[in-house]
């Protein structure tokens, strides 16, 4: 199916630009059939891969694709709030953190988006949980340290340990569910953490994202 290949064409590393405008081909075709009134649920996925298509292609205004991405997971967390599917709430919570996190601030309110990004990531926590979802809990906790440690950077009142606290729960969840390769990634992020440090807990540099 169209929504089937959409999805080949994210997984198949790398996603090269060329890839990422085939998926979101696919993704509007497949919307043709997937209709929000004949089957809002599998509408609503389709929006939401459609979203991250848009979220990751490297190519085209990024602007003007991340604002695209914004209104189709907002299309698909209405339906899914309808439906009563909070996991799915939970993933696009954590996807629009991810969003956030891209996506320029105002110059005049510079650290705007990391905040709103935060946000986010605190909401997908109310339901993955660590005891229930651990490998999401992993994941949105990884993500959201590193925008706590983004905040630091742009905010001086900020510190670093919301980030170390992430990192840490990231990484404990990562060893729990066996994920070794997330769970060094997580140890990296905590190694960058403790060289941006000289001993007061303010920021020096932000580290790349790994």
């Amino acid at each position: 199916t169209e929504f089937n290949l959409g999805n080949l064409c994210c997984e198949l590393t790398p996603a090269a630009a060329s890839l990422w405008r085939k998926a979101v081909r696919h993704y509007r075709r497949a919307l043709r059939v997937r209709t929000e009134k004949l089957d809002p649920v599998h509408f609503a996925a389709t929006a939401q891969n459609l979203a991250t298509a848009f979220r990751a292609m490297p190519a085209g205004d990024r602007l003007v694709n991340l604002r695209k991405a914004i209104r189709l997971y907002a299309t698909a967390f209405r339906i899914y709030v309808a439906a009563r599917l909070p996991a799915k709430c939970a993933d696009l919570h954590n996807n629009l953190g991810n969003l956030y996190l891209s996506l320029p601030s105002p110059p005049a309110a510079p650290c705007k988006n990391i905040r709103r990004a935060l946000r986010h990531y605190a909401r997908a926590l109310e339901s993955r949980t660590r005891s229930q979802h651990p490998g999401d809990y992993a994941v949105t906790q990884l993500n959201r340290g590193y925008g706590y440690l983004m905040l630091a950077a742009c905010d001086a009142t900020a510190n670093l340990q919301p980030a170390a606290r992430c990192f840490h729960e990231a990484l404990s969840a990562f060893l729990q569910c066996g994920d070794a390769a997330h769970a060094e990634i997580a140890r990296h992020r905590l190694d960058s953490l403790a060289a941006l440090t000289a001993g007061d807990g303010a920021p020096r540099a932000a580290p790349a994202p790994v």
